[in-house]
């Protein structure tokens, strides 16, 4: 199965998703901040398949830490999840959005099954 690395700042949401994650089968990195996110992502010694990010986070945002992911781990598909209004996400994932062909959103609250179907199309997807 897939290395996810799911990056929350709520511990609550961190932990349910990488429930959900783990009882597919897929090995689950976590984070609850965007430099823990970067951290892992320089010194992880294997593959990362899907960085999962909650678009808005204390002091940051999805957008801005997957400018920092984005070279370390080139071509790394993006699932963003928020439960933030479309006009926030749109302020902040425009740019992003058209820069990455490899990226979904999900709105919280989300099923098991609307998770692994997003994962299961990114992690499908051409390079």
């Amino acid at each position: 199965m897939a290395t996810i690395l799911v990056l929350d700042d709520e511990p609550s949401n961190l932990e349910v998703i990488s429930a959900m994650l783990a009882r597919r089968g897929h090995n689950v990195l976590t984070a609850s901040t965007g430099g823990d996110a970067v951290n892992i992502c320089r010194t992880h010694p294997e593959a990362i398949d899907l960085v999962i990010a909650d678009v808005v986070l204390r002091g940051s945002n999805a957008a801005a830490i997957t400018r920092e992911i984005a070279p370390l781990r080139p071509g790394v598909p993006f699932l963003y999840v928020s439960g933030t209004s479309k006009e926030v996400l749109d302020e902040l994932l425009d740019s992003e959005a058209d820069e990455r062909p490899r990226a979904r959103f999900l709105a919280k609250p989300f099923t098991t099954g609307q998770l692994i179907s997003e994962v299961e199309l990114l992690l499908q997807a051409p390079e």
